[in-house]
């Protein structure tokens, strides 16, 4: 009991619509079931049911992403049922079905985007509105259709600077703020997924390491501000010349990662030929070429990410002890990582 508890915080931590999901279900069985209990007492078995059976539909969806791990099917769902439920509770119980649709208004925005909750609360007001079953007079039905658009407004309005702030935040916790490119944090997760995609459906992906030539000098002649400013324009050429799939990501200092997938090995030489063309006509530091060193793997099948980028590593180090501004692709997985160059190279960098 104990292990389950925090395998279920720990994911709640980590999913935020889980969460959502989670505590709505929560507050929602806790809130009908009394409601139940109360009108099974009486004798008003039908609103008994239906209470139930609401409760019911409510918690199942959290179960299904527990046991599946996805979010939107079963989030979307729990959207359908509470919809569907305002309505027709709306029409079986009066005023007091109707005044469960403000939660049901609020949670959409919060389960599934902003976009499809609004068409679900749409569907609630109209929904109510037509029927009109807790609604004795037009005024009042006029008078729950203006306060429910409102309410939906707001949370509309709420629900779109939550997901803008949202999407920032993730990018500041995940790119570099000087290139763009992403992070070591995001590169590792990204090429964590990249090998167990190739693990259920094998197709080319290669990723290439690239360090600019004599970096250290452009900072010593010129300052860290003019070497701020190669690494910014080299993080744009790149990008320019990439594929919408390809990803780049910022290793440390003045070390990049390139992940290319749908690149067969056949095709890396060429894909990198281009890009270095690029790089030696394109970056300047003041009126002086920068040129890179590149060294490139293809994943094998059976290998982890990080032994996949220490040999795209260690075909940069001969890179650079082969006199650099040259790419290197290593093709054995075996092969190079304790060279006497790769070794050389390194005593060399420290």
């Amino acid at each position: 009991m104990t292990s389950l508890t925090h395998q279920l915080n720990a994911r709640m931590r980590a999913d935020f619509r889980f969460a959502v999901m989670s505590v709505f279900a929560l507050c929602g069985v806790l809130g009908i079931l009394p409601f139940a209990v109360y009108r099974f007492a009486i004798g008003d078995v039908v609103a008994g049911v239906m209470d139930s059976l609401i409760a019911i539909l409510i918690a199942a969806p959290v179960a299904w992403a527990w046991r599946s791990g996805s979010i939107a099917g079963p989030a979307l769902t729990q959207v359908a049922v509470i919809s569907i439920a305002s309505v027709v509770a709306a029409e079986v119980l009066g005023r007091n079905g109707m005044l469960w649709a403000y939660c049901a208004l609020l949670a959409n925005f919060f389960l599934v985007d902003r976009r499809i909750a609004l068409g679900a609360n749409l569907f609630v007001v109209v929904g109510i509105a037509v029927l009109g079953g807790g609604f004795p007079e037009n005024s009042e039905r006029v008078s729950f259709a203006v306060t429910a658009a409102i309410v939906s407004l707001y949370a509309y309005i709420f629900a779109s600077r939550t997901e803008l702030q949202r999407l920032q935040l993730e990018a500041l916790a995940s790119h570099d703020p000087l290139t763009g490119a992403g992070n070591r944090r995001l590169l590792e997760r990204e090429l964590e997924d990249a090998v167990l995609q190739f693990q259920q459906r094998p197709r080319p992906v290669a990723l290439a390491v690239i360090d600019l030539d004599h970096f250290k000098r452009i900072n010593d002649q010129h300052g860290h501000e003019a070497g701020d400013r190669v690494l910014a324009r080299f993080a744009e050429i790149t990008r320019g010349h990439l594929r919408k799939l390809d990803r780049l990501y910022r290793l440390g200092g003045e070390e990049f990662v390139l992940l290319l997938p749908a690149t067969p090995p056949a095709g890396l030489g060429v894909v990198l030929d281009k890009l270095q063309e690029a790089l030696r006509q394109e970056l300047r530091c003041v009126d002086t070429p920068v040129t890179v060193s590149i060294g490139a793997a293809a994943l094998h099948a059976g290998e982890s990410w990080s032994d996949w980028l220490a040999r795209a590593d260690a075909a940069l180090y001969r890179a650079k002890h082969a006199g650099r501004d040259r790419h290197i692709i290593d093709h054995d997985p075996a092969a190079h990582t304790g060279s006497v160059e790769v070794q050389a190279e390194r005593r060399q960098r420290r």
